[in-house]
């Protein structure tokens, strides 16, 4: 729903752009053709351009967070677990909001239909003649001579034959034209934006620009211009319909000035060009989508670990995944920042299916030790997931999926060693230990041949969790070094 009503407040400041433009330069203009096409486009623009997004990125550096060790340790001992508090009734106000538009929609839509209705009817329960293309429509009805698209309705006992002549010139010309379009179009858009004043304002301006093109093509083809006018003048208090073109309307005093007015130089048909910087500044600042994203790095530590000594810090844990969605562009980036950590990355016998997935891969990596691992995958259906670990002088391939919660990443203390534990490769050593695991929160210790009184400090795969662990452990292997 918000989304929806941040569209509808841009379309309507978009509308507003337009008119204010229109009335600031183009009103008083006698090139009425543009002027219909543009306040036509003003229309398809507001409701086209909220679309519209320019996408700027701005990478930062990555937060590195420090967490007391203490607070930690607390955390992870404690064994709490949180109490669901129960959410507090609140009105959503912009719900509301969007209801009440809606009904509003609804309330304007059902006013058009109704009258179409009216159109219907009149057009319907009254003779018919055609003359090039061109239905008239006989009422005895004191209606204002009106046009609907091919349809002239007029009463001929209100008129004399001259005045007759003069208003269906008139209406003949708004037939031709089709600007029923136009007044339809603007009602729509009155549906649409009817909280928006500028969409009154807006089908006003259309309204009138269109008699202005009616009364020039009418006086074109009549002899006597001051006739047309005192025409004009007559019966302005007849019934009409806002929905059709009626030739006495509310701006007769304009039409008479404009009737009068001298044409207007071609140079200023440049002004119609003014809304274009206007637009794009419209876009660039409230149509543009600001994305952080942080810089990315193979190498990477989750975060600042209070426990490990600062010579750990500096022995970089790096993994990369490789999977089906890999491209070769993906992987010539995993080659040049592995490159940057001393690993030479290579890979070959690529091969992908017709859904551009991966099918066929093997790789090979040589760090500056002289240290070297490879790994093949193949599927015709994309390969499955694997992984490349390094730490310190250790490199590895594995497959399989990411972690789970139950998987770790973990450092002693004394820096001696970094291993990967697997919850799922232990399972059966782990139901031996069910007991125990219940009652210590399921610790874990590194091999057992390391020796010394150690620290465990574990990382979760996903960086948020970080757990001291400083009471008593249990052991997982048999001692020859299996973990």
């Amino acid at each position: 729903m918000e989304t929806i009503l941040i569209y509808l407040a841009k379309s309507s400041a978009i509308l507003g752009i337009f008119y204010i433009i229109y009335v600031l330069f183009l009103n008083n203009e006698t090139f009425f053709e543009m002027n219909r096409f543009y306040l036509i486009s003003g229309i398809f623009a507001a409701f086209t351009i909220p679309f519209i997004t320019i996408t700027k990125t701005v990478y930062i550096e990555p937060v590195t967070t420090t967490i007391p060790s203490e607070m930690l340790a607390a955390e992870f001992l404690s064994g709490v677990t949180a109490t669901p508090v129960e959410p507090e009734f609140t009105i959503n106000w912009i719900y509301v909001f969007g209801v009440l538009y809606v009904l509003g929609m609804a309330i304007m839509f059902a006013k058009l239909i109704g009258q179409l209705v009216s159109v219907y009817r009149i057009i319907s329960n009254n003779e018919i003649s055609e003359e090039n293309g061109i239905k008239f429509v006989k009422t005895n009805k004191d209606h204002t001579p009106f046009s609907f698209f091919s349809y002239v309705v007029y009463n001929p006992e209100l008129f004399s034959k001259e005045e007759l002549d003069i208003i269906l010139t008139h209406e003949k010309a708004h037939s031709k034209e089709r600007h029923s379009v136009d007044i339809l179009i603007s009602k729509m858009t009155n549906i649409l934006q009817w909280l928006n004043p500028f969409a009154w304002l807006y089908q006003r301006s259309i309204t009138q620009n269109l008699e202005y093109l009616a009364d020039k093509k009418a006086t074109n083809d009549l002899d006597c211009r001051k006739t047309y006018q005192l025409t004009l003048l007559k019966a302005t208090k007849l019934n009409h319909l806002s929905i059709t073109n009626n030739f006495f309307n509310s701006l007769i005093k304009k039409r008479i000035i404009m009737l009068q007015q001298q044409k207007s130089k071609k140079r200023n048909m440049f002004k119609l060009a003014i809304v274009v910087p206007v637009l794009i500044a419209f876009v660039y600042v409230f149509n543009t989508e600001v994305r952080a994203q942080v810089k990315q790095t193979v190498s990477n530590v989750s975060a600042t670990l209070p426990a490990v000594d600062e010579e750990l810090r500096k022995d970089k844990v790096i993994k990369i995944k490789i999977d089906k969605n890999t491209s070769k562009v993906d992987l010539e980036k995993m080659k040049k920042s592995l490159k940057k950590e001393g690993i030479d990355f290579k890979y070959r016998k690529l091969k992908f299916n017709k859904s551009n997935e991966l099918t066929s891969i093997s790789v090979s990596v040589k760090d500056k030790n002289g240290n070297s691992e490879s790994y093949a995958m193949s599927s015709d259906k994309g390969i499955d997931p694997f992984y490349f670990h390094t730490s310190g002088d250790d490199m590895s391939f594995y497959g399989g999926g990411s972690y789970d919660k139950g998987d770790y990443v973990f450092v002693t203390k004394d820096g001696a060693s970094i291993h990967e534990i697997k919850m799922r490769e232990h399972k059966e050593k782990m139901r031996k230990h069910k007991e125990k695991m219940k009652a210590h929160k399921i610790k874990i210790k590194a091999h057992t041949d390391l020796g010394g009184d150690h620290e465990d400090v574990w990382v979760s795969e996903d960086g948020k969790t970080i757990k001291i662990n400083k009471s008593k452990v249990i052991v997982i292997g048999d001692g020859d070094g299996e973990h």
